[in-house]
């Protein structure tokens, strides 16, 4: 691997962590609202029927009045929460789209990275294969034709002499 090449490797392998830091900080934060949201609801339905019972249970105004400012506290809050969701959903959104250009960026700088490598190990090959071929165009020719004569000889078949009898 070339020393610009795995530089920029392990910039965006940062950058992508980086990315991905910040998704799954905005993930928590809509979910953060998504809770409110519903403890919101939760908490204005279980006011609304409190306000119920006050009506039907015909007890004082000012148990109902609580209960229909606690109603309308919650109502509030639950706006407010529900509200917040959109822009917690976009932040998400971008923040996601950040990570995944991001990985993008790195896996095409890997690419890269590897093309480099195989590229580098064709031309030691290449580089192997010529010495090898400058080696053996480099020994003597006699030594050759010795050498397949002794060849020849050693794939011959072995004659047995024959006996004088």
């Amino acid at each position: 691997m070339s020393g610009a090449l795995g530089r920029l490797l392990r910039l965006r392998a940062l950058a992508e962590e980086q990315a991905r830091l910040e998704a799954e900080a905005a993930a928590a934060r809509l979910g953060e609202v998504e809770r409110a949201a519903a403890g919101a609801a939760l908490e204005a339905r279980a006011s609304r029927e409190r306000w119920f019972a006050e009506i039907g249970g015909g007890s004082g105004g000012a148990g109902r009045l609580a209960e229909e400012s606690a109603w309308d506290l919650a109502v509030r809050r639950r706006a407010t929460a529900e509200a917040k969701r959109p822009a917690a959903a976009a932040e998400l959104d971008r923040a996601r789209g950040e990570f995944l250009r991001g990985r993008r960026e790195r896996m095409q700088v890997e690419t890269l990275v590897e093309a480099a490598a195989a590229a580098g190990r064709r031309e030691a090959d290449r580089r192997e294969q010529r010495l090898l071929d400058d080696w053996h165009q480099s020994r003597p020719r006699r030594a050759d034709a010795e050498e397949a004569a002794d060849d020849a000889d050693a794939r011959a078949p072995a004659r047995i002499p024959e006996s004088e009898s």
